[in-house]
């Protein structure tokens, strides 16, 4: 199972994409959400996840901030980005930090699906790369 945690300061937001998740993924937990920046570090600190929907402008950090001081801890964690925003600098910068995708809101369930199913694609390579070679007697 992975673990996902949705970093989104709209409740109707938040819903949606729990519900995308739940309908989709069997093989995802959700964690508590994060409703700020801040509360994104400490659940991250706290739950682990394996992936976070983080939104980018949200109250006392920015997603982007939040991704920041996340990654610095936890890099394994892939984080997809949320907004409403389609301007290029956001994009840049979100590479910068380590956001495997970046989608615009309303968020289409099938771009959600597919940036989620190649999430975990990435997880299960890393962690394929982390097993002992097996031993064949």
């Amino acid at each position: 199972m992975y673990k996902l945690m949705i970093a989104e300061d709209e409740p109707l937001e938040r819903l949606a994409l729990r519900k995308i998740v739940i309908k989709n993924f069997f093989n995802i937990t959700l964690l508590e959400d994060a409703k700020n920046g801040m509360e994104a570090v400490e659940n991250a600190k706290i739950f682990q996840p394996d992936i976070i929907l983080m939104d980018i402008r949200m109250p006392e950090l920015t997603g982007l901030e939040a991704q920041e001081r996340i990654i610095k801890v936890f890099p394994h964690i892939k984080t997809i980005v949320l907004t409403a925003y389609g301007e290029f600098d956001y994009a840049q910068k979100a590479i910068k930090h380590g956001v495997i995708d970046y989608l615009l809101k309303p968020v289409r369930p099938d771009d959600l699906k597919r940036s989620i199913a190649s999430a975990i694609e990435s997880l299960g390579k890393n962690t394929a790369a982390q097993l002992p070679p097996r031993h064949n007697p």
